[in-house]
């Protein structure tokens, strides 16, 4: 055990004055911090802390909950950077969605019998079937308003009563297709609630389990989110931290709470610290922030010229998608790694995808939407079956042979002490299943020949342990779908490349510039990023919206290491497109003086 005073950050990695006094606060934390600043390296080094002082004794755990599944996995894959194996087994990271469709599988018997439904139930993803009922009773379900508002109706809090058409809508989603219930994410969530609320045991179980919280990207944290939150560890001995940047508040369509930080101050009374340094963007892009959000935190930085900040303009998007795709073939040719290059775009990128990959193969460079992949690839079955491959092909084999022994070891429920025979005994039986899977990769000639392959691998890890670790699969059909859209995927990438190594890496994003929306781009940094239509039409929410279409540019600005640029096109799908809307942005960025704006014709 280490000393609290004794205590110093993991290798040796320097935090600013303000992280390391949040990293050693003991009791509930309020982080709030820009782009770049360091939160997932908080969380990991405040999890060493935590660890290493004993202050999370075993076998007491660390919870992480994210709004995102690649913002889960990134922080849980810092933390096992920056612990001992020993600790990290006891730190669990998971979207919100997950952690609360974990207690509802594990207690939804607790629930009061008027909730009833049937034991197999099916995940409504897309809300298609809700939509669907709720039109029935007169719910415009696609008008983002209406259904937000209703959804205050749906799902009643703190006393509310539900309303009689709300609980008709319920009774026939309980009821379902086929005498199978049908929930969304949602309706999880405040069923966990009501569970919650009628069984205190299980909430003691839950505080008694985890002895600290993280929230990651707290400021997208929607009401029921914050609710449950608040019925597992308010007034309890947990400590709970939050992180998060109100300046990069998106969610707000989803349900984000107007005020998180606000009201996780006057209910959890924590000590609030701020962190102002960027240790993404160079300096040019950072005061380019600065002018976006001109605040006391943050003053202005000496000016560097470092980096590039242009604004383009075209007559159509043909010649947008070819002057972007000239570029970024030059950035690769001197040495940029294509997944180190973004295309943003404010939404529905199959609008824009077909156009900018015509341009791409021209060049000779390969473009996705990230969002057919983003979900996939964050699943923890999908991690784990691709990390197999990666070392039967010998791809980044130091970490990824690292990443499935550990969990090996984990699951035969031994420690990783190498006077164990234990040990030896199963570094020769994964060396040898390793080698195995090898052989039959070069065997695979049919997609149920790599499903197959995909069964072993499962198999061999033993289907009730990745159950046991990963609780979002104890549906076992919820595995066997992920494991098929993977299968697809991956041997699509194989038809096209034949060789199984290029299909691994290109399905893992290597040698391949992403597409992806500004919400799903959250967390993520590039070295260069194209924000492409910076439009009236593509920010039309600036109208209703303007502090989150404003946060919107604001992310996207900040996902940039480097160099940052954004495109217009006067014309776009035959349609004339304009900058008065959201005059206000391109204002800001030519008072800045930091940006170039380059016409071309």
């Amino acid at each position: 055990m280490i000393r609290v005073d004794d205590w110093v950050t993991t290798d040796d990695l320097n935090l600013e004055p303000e992280a390391l006094l949040a990293v050693k606060e003991l009791s509930n934390t309020m982080v709030e911090a820009g782009p770049g600043a360091g939160k997932t390296e908080l969380l990991s080094q405040k999890t060493n802390f935590l660890f290493n002082t004993r202050l999370c004794p075993e076998p007491k755990r660390i919870l992480a909950v994210s709004f995102k599944k690649d913002a889960a996995a990134n922080l849980l894959n810092r933390v096992v950077l920056r612990n001992k194996p020993e600790f990290s087994i006891r730190f669990t990271s998971k979207t919100f969605d997950s952690f609360a469709k974990s207690l509802f599988d594990r207690f939804r018997n607790g629930l009061p019998s008027e909730w009833y439904l049937s034991q197999d139930y099916t995940i409504d993803l897309t809300e298609r079937s809700l939509k669907e009922i709720c039109s029935q009773y007169g719910v415009h379900a696609n008008r983002q308003e209406e259904m937000n508002n209703f959804k205050s109706e749906f799902f009643p809090l703190n006393g509310q009563e539900m309303s009689d058409r709300a609980r008709s809508i319920w009774d026939g989603m309980l009821v379902g297709a086929n005498g199978q219930s049908i929930l969304t994410f949602s309706m999880i969530n405040w069923l966990v609630i009501v569970l919650l609320k009628n069984n205190p045991k299980i909430v003691r179980a839950i505080q008694n389990t985890y002895s600290h919280v993280f929230v990651d990207e707290f400021q997208d944290t929607t009401t029921l989110q914050y609710e449950l939150l608040k019925e597992c560890f308010f007034h309890s001995e947990s400590t709970v931290t939050v992180v998060g940047d109100s300046h990069q508040k998106i969610m707000g369509w989803a349900g984000a709470l107007d005020n998180a930080f606000e009201e996780f101050s006057n209910d959890f009374n924590p000590s609030r610290y701020i962190l102002v340094f960027n240790r993404r963007s160079n300096k040019k892009i950072q005061n380019l922030l600065w002018h976006f959000n001109q605040t006391s935190v943050a003053p202005e930085l000496p000016f560097e010229n470092r980096g590039r900040l242009e604004a383009w303009s075209f007559s159509n998007d043909i010649e947008e998608a070819m002057e972007v795709a000239k570029q970024i073939k030059k950035l690769i040719d001197n040495g940029m790694p294509p997944n180190e290059i973004c295309l943003l775009v404010k939404q529905t990128p199959y609008r824009y995808i077909d156009k900018l990959d015509e341009a791409f193969k021209v060049y000779g460079i390969r473009i996705r939407d990230e969002g057919n992949y983003q979900d996939l690839l964050k699943e923890n079955i999908s991690i784990l079956i691709l990390n197999v491959l990666k070392a039967a092909m010998r791809i980044d084999y130091a970490v990824s042979w690292q990443k499935i022994f550990e969990l090996k070891m984990e699951f035969s429920g031994e420690n990783l002490s190498v006077s164990n025979k234990q040990y030896e005994r199963i570094l020769r039986s994964a060396k040898s299943f390793i080698n195995n899977v090898s052989a039959e990769l070069h065997h695979v000639a049919v997609p149920d020949d790599l499903y197959t392959l995909f069964q072993n691998i499962i198999n061999y890890f033993d289907v009730r342990m990745i159950q046991a670790k990963f609780i979002e699969y104890s549906d076992i059909r919820y595995l066997e779908q992920i494991s098929e859209e993977l299968n697809s995927c991956l041997f699509e990438y194989f038809l096209q490349e034949q060789n199984w190594e290029k299909a691994i890496r290109m399905i893992s994003g290597e040698g391949i510039v992403p597409l992806m929306t500004i919400h799903k781009s959250k967390g993520l940094e590039f070295h260069t990023v194209f924000l492409i239509d910076l439009s009236d039409s593509s920010f039309w929410s600036y109208r209703d919206e303007p502090i989150e279409a404003k946060a919107a540019l604001f992310v996207a600005i900040s996902r940039a290491k480097e160099n940052f640029f954004c495109t217009l096109s006067t014309t776009r799908h035959n349609r004339t497109q304009c900058k008065s809307l959201i005059s206000e942005f391109y204002e800001v960025m030519m008072n800045s003086g930091l940006v170039d704006f380059i016409r071309f014709s």
